[in-house]
């Protein structure tokens, strides 16, 4: 019993010398060891303006701490752009120094010591919002943390920092901040020839999505274009790259980076199979060659499956309307052939597409298409069993 009572009263000349201690820097000082830290700012706001404490750098470090401690509490508004001022000053006081400049600079290793305890402080900060689910105030504390990072003046900047700051602006739709340091992230790992490829691939994704954020078009542009620059052996890079010129209809320099695609890897079945879909308007032959050549390097891939036959099928449904202004009965019966030959060779792909759709509503799609070929075709009892199986699926 003596022993948890001696406990109990040390405890209490711990808080009655945290409050009563005349001296404000050391009374802020206690508070903080005690987690105190609405004591500790009061002790500290007196400190910086008393005259005998106003002047000294050491007070201001501890002000950035208290201040620090006090944003990851979220009692006080602007604590970390506090934080940052009151570093500052410390700065500022320590290069004046005292009375004829006889202290400049004594201040330098403590300002050092804070630089690291500040940073630290701040990705606890920044960690805790986070799991909590402010996106913004932790968003606030990575960016301090990267502060005070750099201005230890490091050789090497750890990337997660930047890629910790592209996340959470990314989780706050803050999206230029968001690119600016996947950029920078990006950046550092392409310098980098230990750094993981994939790492890197997906920082670089990561600040073309922020990009899409803002629509910038430009700069989606010039993201992938310096992935593709930074590793030009991602496959993912060379797709979002692709995709991105599909999806701005700008098919010149799409087919150009397919075709640089295909060069290095020929073995892959989608790049034939969106070189196909460049080539479907202005090169039948062409499209109809890649969608093949997809075909066979993976039977189950469904787009050149599903493309394949719409390729034929609109193909004879063109030839079907050529004849019908056909004056010449021979020329019209051999076109009308034709458009049965043509529309024939849609049926294999469809059956093939329908049996690896990737839902159900896709399926029914591609059967409704093979019904009405085999009705074109006058092939009644196959269409017929066709509508059975849709029927069954709807």
């Amino acid at each position: 019993m003596k022993k948890v009572f001696f406990l109990a009263a040390a405890a209490l000349l711990s808080y009655s010398a945290c409050n009563a201690q005349s001296n404000k820097v050391k009374e802020a000082e206690q508070c903080v060891v005690l987690r105190q830290f609405d004591t500790a700012k009061a002790a500290i706001d007196e400190a910086m303006v008393h005259e005998k404490t106003a002047d000294d750098p050491k007070t201001f470090l501890l002000a950035a701490e208290v201040y620090m401690h006090l944003a990851e509490a979220g009692t006080v508004d602007n604590a970390i752009e506090l934080a940052k001022q009151y570093y500052l000053k410390a700065v500022e006081l320590d290069s004046i120094g005292g009375p004829k400049g006889k202290k400049a600079g004594k201040a330098a290793k403590k300002i050092a010591e804070a630089r690291e305890t500040l940073a630290k402080l701040a990705l606890n900060d920044a960690s805790v919002q986070y799991n909590n689910k402010d996106y913004k105030k932790s968003l606030e504390g990575f960016l301090a943390q990267e502060y005070f990072t750099d201005l230890m003046k490091l050789p090497v900047i750890d990337t997660a920092i930047y890629v910790n700051i592209g996340i959470t602006a990314m989780s706050s739709e803050t999206w230029e901040t968001g690119a600016k340091y996947f950029l920078k992230a990006a950046r550092l790992m392409r310098s980098n020839p230990n750094a993981d490829v994939a790492d890197a691939v997906m920082t670089y994704r990561r600040a073309k999505y922020c990009f899409e954020g803002i629509k910038d078009s430009v700069q989606i542009e010039n993201t992938l274009k310096e992935a593709f620059e930074a590793y030009p052996q991602s496959q993912d890079i060379i797709i979002e790259l692709i995709n991105y010129y599909l999806s701005a209809q700008k098919n010149d320099e799409a087919l150009g980076y397919l075709n640089g695609a295909i060069a290095k890897d020929p073995e892959n079945a989608q790049f034939y199979f969106a070189r196909g879909c460049l080539k479907e308007k202005n090169d039948f032959e062409g499209a109809e060659a890649d969608y093949k050549k997809a075909i066979s390097l993976n039977s189950q891939l469904y787009g050149a499956n599903y493309n394949l036959a719409i390729l034929y099928y609109n193909k004879s449904l063109q030839i079907k309307t050529d004849a019908s202004s056909e004056r010449d009965m021979a020329k019209y019966n051999a076109m009308m052939e034709q458009f049965k030959s043509v529309m024939k060779k849609s049926i294999e792909p469809f059956v093939a597409a329908a049996a690896c759709a990737p839902d159900n509503n896709q399926k029914i799609e591609v059967l409704t298409n093979l019904q009405k070929t085999y009705y074109n075709v006058e092939m009644y009892s196959e269409s017929s069993a066709v509508k059975q199986e849709i029927e069954k699926l709807q």
